[in-house]
């Protein structure tokens, strides 16, 4: 069977956000044997598998299976599972406007060398979904967001696809879309492509998740720099002497470390000063990084 695009989406252990996802492909104007839906599930242990095998949605989808490797390679096997020239990369946690499959495809009408960039929506809870306006909050600067993006098969196979050094979370879309711009591909922006994430919660509880998610970020980030030595990787990733100095001033003291001061944190929430324990959260949250 022929399909018009394929949407490749990686998940890991997020069945009832993925079912979500799916019900929004399945919502979707365009008709539903005219796009495919690559599932690459990468090491879950919940129920998922059986959630897709359950899935009464109507579209055609491909589940495919790998132990826990990493996003990098879960998209890769997505890749090579896709039967359509027109790649759709989606987030399992996102979810999408009924015209977002139809508004990739038309926007890959400008020309083959390129690559589309959806537009990415936080909300405070998925009501919100085709309501809220994007904000210059939302705005990204990633030349090619893995979460909401589109290429043609061929240009990304020649570009190598997605680096499976990065095993784990972080930055395997930057180093991607990198190379891809050095090779000339251009990036056009889709306004009408929108998804929706659902905008993070700071809790006492959820800010430890975060710090722990971080540091793995951190991780790839200098290998994302020993790939691509430059300026413009430093500043992105923040591996710079300014950022350095900036966190050595706010965390004197020792003031940012969670496991120290988290009679800080305690004290802002129990006070219900939100406000201010969000402020102290993301700072502890960039200082784990």
């Amino acid at each position: 069977m022929t399909f018009k695009a394929s949407v490749i989406i990686p998940s890991y252990n997020r069945s009832a956000l993925l079912k979500m996802a799916l019900d929004t492909l399945a919502a979707q104007t365009m008709a539903p044997e005219d796009f495919e839906v690559v599932i690459v599930d990468d090491g879950s242990t919940d129920d998922t598998e059986r959630m897709i095998k359950n899935f009464g949605g109507g579209l055609n989808i491909k589940y495919i299976y790998q132990p826990k490797s990493g996003l990098a390679k879960a998209k890769n096997k997505g890749i090579g599972g896709a039967s359509s020239e027109i790649l759709i990369f989606m987030d399992s946690d996102l979810m999408v406007d009924g015209e977002f499959v139809s508004s990739h495809l038309r926007a890959h009408r400008g020309g083959d060398n390129m690559m589309v960039a959806g537009r990415g929506i936080l909300v405070n809870d998925f009501s919100e979904v085709g309501k809220r306006k994007e904000s210059i909050w939302d705005m990204s600067r990633n030349y090619f967001p893995g979460g909401n993006s589109s290429i043609r098969k061929s240009v990304i196979s020649q570009a190598g696809c997605f680096d499976e050094d990065f095993e784990v979370y972080g930055w395997e879309d930057l180093e991607l879309g990198l190379r891809l711009r050095k090779k000339g591909v251009k990036s056009v922006y889709c306004a009408a492509a929108a998804g929706y994430h659902l905008k993070r919660v700071f809790t006492p509880e959820t800010v430890s998740h975060f710090c722990e998610t971080e540091k793995l970020r951190a991780l790839t980030a200098w290998q994302y720099l020993r790939k691509h030595n430059t300026l413009e990787v430093k500043m992105q990733t923040q591996i710079h002497p300014l950022y350095f100095a900036l966190d050595s001033a706010l965390s004197a003291c020792g003031w940012l470390d969670l496991e120290g001061k988290r009679g800080i944190m305690d004290f802002l929430w129990k006070r219900d000063l939100k406000g201010l324990f969000n402020v102290y959260s993301r700072l502890v949250i960039l200082h784990s990084y």
